[in-house]
C-alpha cells in the first residue's frame, strides 16, 4: 500500500514538473536564457492574455491525456484521479475561457495558443 501510493505521488509531482516546463518553456525568448523572463517583460492585459492562452492550451492537453488514461489505462486508481481531473479541469477551462470580455482586454478563443 505505501509503494503504490510513493509511485502515484511521484507520477504527480512528474505531472507538474512537466507542466511547468511546458508552461515556461513555451514562453521562453530565445535570446534570453532564463526561461522564465518572459513574465518580466509582460503586464497588465498582455500577462492576462498569455496566462489564459497557456493555460487553455496546457488544459486541453491534460484533457486528452487524462481522457486516454481513463478509457485505457491499466491501474484502477490512476484511471479514477483521470476521471476525477477531467472533472476539475473541464471547470476550470470552461472559467478560462469566460475571460474574453471587453473588461478583461483578452480575445476570446475556442481553442489554446500553442
Amino acid at each position: 500500500m505505501r509503494t503504490r501510493n510513493i509511485v502515484i505521488a511521484a507520477i504527480i509531482g512528474s505531472v507538474a514538473l512537466i507542466e511547468v516546463h511546458h508552461f515556461t518553456k513555451q514562453f521562453a525568448t530565445p535570446d534570453v536564457d532564463d526561461e522564465t523572463a518572459w513574465v518580466v517583460t509582460h503586464k497588465g492585459r498582455d500577462l492576462d492574455r498569455l496566462f489564459v492562452e497557456a493555460l487553455i492550451s496546457r488544459y486541453e492537453d491534460t484533457l486528452v491525456l487524462a481522457e486516454a488514461e481513463r478509457q485505457r489505462g491499466h491501474n484502477p486508481e490512476l484511471r479514477k484521479l483521470a476521471a476525477a481531473l477531467l472533472e476539475s479541469r473541464r471547470k476550470d477551462l470552461d472559467a478560462l475561457r469566460r475571460f474574453d470580455t471587453a473588461d478583461s482586454g483578452i480575445p476570446a478563443s475556442s481553442s489554446g495558443a500553442r
